[in-house]
């Protein structure tokens, strides 16, 4: 006899096939649709096959949309296949799992999806007006629905803790400022229990309370040619 040769290896085809299995839809922002993957169902064996139905179903099938024409129980012939298609349109950030399951002849066949929401950096801040002792803040939410804000003295370093007062709305007014005071702030967007980056600075100075007359101040201490604020040269 000669040598054995090999191995080769090779899988025979599943009688009923779903592809792709299973399937990652990767990184979506909130509030947004993925682009719809097709799944394909097909008969590889030499008899029909009973499908009694389709479902989504696991801890997050509400994050996924099924789009599927065909109507249950539906008799798939040798040969045949039909197609469907999912999106991924997660609500709040995080890691999402569900399971497509079909079902024939009262056997389940499996195909996990997942996939990943991104909660939406803000962007484009703004501080559209003030007053002495509050300041209204404002961005782009890009699709984000929730925000913290972090607000300290200009040029603060930032400790990644939400400061404002209250549930924070866009726009957002910052109350308990000091009159003619230099702010920073920065923003975050808030996905259930996942967060964007924080987003900023931007800065902005408080108004300036009218000073009573009469008034006297000559500045003399004052490092030429520096004003301080809420005084200007003229």
């Amino acid at each position: 006899f000669s040598p054995w040769a090999g191995p080769l290896n090779f899988s025979t085809l599943e009688i009923l096939s779903i592809t792709p299995n299973p399937h990652n839809f990767g990184n979506q922002t909130t509030n947004t649709q993925s682009a719809p993957q097709v799944f394909t169902v097909k008969n590889n064996g030499p008899s029909p096959i009973l499908i009694d139905g389709l479902w989504l179903e696991g801890a997050n099938a509400d994050q996924f949309i099924k789009t599927d024409a065909t109507v249950y129980p539906y008799n798939l012939l040798s040969g045949a296949q039909y197609t469907l298609s999912v999106v991924f349109a997660p609500t709040s950030g995080g890691a999402k799992a569900a399971v497509l399951r079909l079902s024939e002849n009262e056997t389940d066949h499996n195909v996990p999806i997942s996939g990943t929401g991104v909660c939406p950096d803000p962007s484009d801040l703004t501080v559209p007006s003030v007053t002495t002792t509050s300041a209204t803040l404002g961005w782009t939410a890009n699709g984000g629905s929730a925000w913290e804000i972090e607000l300290g003295a200009f040029g603060f370093t930032p400790a990644g803790v939400n400061t404002a007062p209250g549930p924070v709305t866009n726009p957002y007014v910052y109350p308990g400022l000091t009159p003619g005071t230099a702010y920073s702030y920065y923003v975050r967007t808030v996905c259930g229990n996942n967060y964007s980056a924080w987003i900023g600075p931007y800065s902005f100075v408080t108004a300036c309370v009218p000073f009573d007359l009469t008034y006297t101040q000559n500045f003399d201490a004052l490092p030429s040619p520096n004003l301080p604020v809420c005084w200007s040269r003229y």
